[in-house]
């Protein structure tokens, strides 16, 4: 009852289900039994079916926004193709254009901003907890977990590496598999590669650093001619 379908094979193998809304050429298409979805433009959560009575709260707005999404839940995708990839990952926010448009099983990331998250996907369920807030942030993450990259650009050439911080436009954007690096400022610790325990606080802070490990660097400029050194700490503008 209560549900609101428009367009072609909309919503039509619903049978007992309640409360969704399906708008779009095959929006909400194959579910029989998911109550409470939201599925807004052509191929939207087109691939969704629970065969068992399951209240789903899936939210999918744009051209193929969750269009694998099969099983999974709690997922608040929108712009075209966001979130497109996902078959049974759960509770993870899309908000731009192909926005963690790769991830399939993983749960728990929010990626804002066009291209943000766009390569990340595990090959099991668990929960990944990345969070990547801007233009391409943490575009390129596959397998990594638990980063948080908040800017334009920030972060966009990790991979594998995990635990980092990033916040500032491309602060920590040439970092690919380092782990545990925290870079707050405009493009801080930018050149950092692989170097792991990195911390840079300041506008082009230790932006030099690419493999070196264990630095601090606290102030505008700080510590930005070094570029391989370890354990070092500089505390004041460069």
């Amino acid at each position: 009852v209560r549900n609101v379908l428009l367009g072609y094979a909309a919503g039509d193998s619903l049978t007992d289900a309640d409360f969704n809304v399906g708008v779009g050429y095959g929006a909400l298409a194959a579910d029989t039994l998911g109550s409470g979805s939201v599925a807004i433009g052509d191929f939207t959560l087109v691939n969704q079916n629970f065969t068992s009575a399951t209240t789903t709260y899936n939210t999918a707005v744009g051209y193929s926004a969750g269009a694998a999404v099969t099983t999974g839940v709690q997922n608040t995708l929108i712009g075209g193709l966001a979130g497109d990839a996902i078959t049974t990952g759960a509770n993870n926010v899309a908000l731009g254009q192909a926005a963690l448009g790769t991830n399939t099983t993983g749960s728990r990331s929010t990626a804002i901003g066009t291209g943000a998250l766009a390569a990340h996907n595990v090959t099991d369920s668990s929960n990944t907890y990345n969070t990547a807030v801007g233009h391409t942030a943490g575009t390129s993450v596959t397998t990594g977990t638990q980063n948080t990259l908040i800017g334009g650009l920030a972060g966009d050439a990790i991979t594998t590496g995990s635990l980092n911080t990033a916040l500032g436009y491309n602060s920590l954007g040439a970092n690919t598999t380092a782990s545990h690096v925290t870079a707050v400022g405009n493009a801080a610790l930018t050149a950092n590669t692989t170097g792991t325990r990195n911390t840079a606080v300041g506008s082009e802070a230790a932006d030099a650093i690419n493999t070196g490990q264990d630095n601090t660097a606290i102030g505008s400029l700080a510590l930005s001619a070094d570029t391989k050194g370890n354990y070092s700490t500089a505390i004041g503008r460069g």
